[in-house]
């Protein structure tokens, strides 16, 4: 069980960090999110997101690499910023009362 209980977050990790570069690819391709500040925020943020989860699974299973202090700094950094133009998207939207935009294929009205 012990066993189970320590590799089991290093497997959940590596499962996250796919899913949040899935959500980026999707999010890019099928969605106009450079049309909104919230949006590009999110963009920013989730692609940093998948950068942290990445990097973690990558020390996880390579251990210690060349560089791996410059990489944490930058991939730290990079969230910090995002996170906080997230928070200053959010802050805009409230203060704005604005609706997001929507794909077409999202906005559209059920036909029932």
């Amino acid at each position: 069980m012990t066993n189970f209980i320590d590799a089991a977050p290093n497997y959940i990790a590596g499962g996250a960090a796919v899913s949040a570069w899935v959500f980026v690819i999707v999010y890019a391709s099928f969605s106009r999110w450079r049309a909104t500040t919230p949006g590009r925020s999110l963009m920013g943020a989730m692609a940093a997101l998948a950068s942290l989860l990445t990097m973690n699974t990558l020390h996880l299973m390579v251990g210690d690499y060349a560089a791996i202090n410059w990489v944490r700094f930058t991939v730290y950094t990079i969230l910090l910023l995002s996170i906080w133009r997230l928070i200053f998207a959010l802050i805009g939207v409230q203060r704005a009362g604005l609706r997001p935009i929507l794909h077409p294929f999202l906005a559209r009205k059920n036909k029932e």
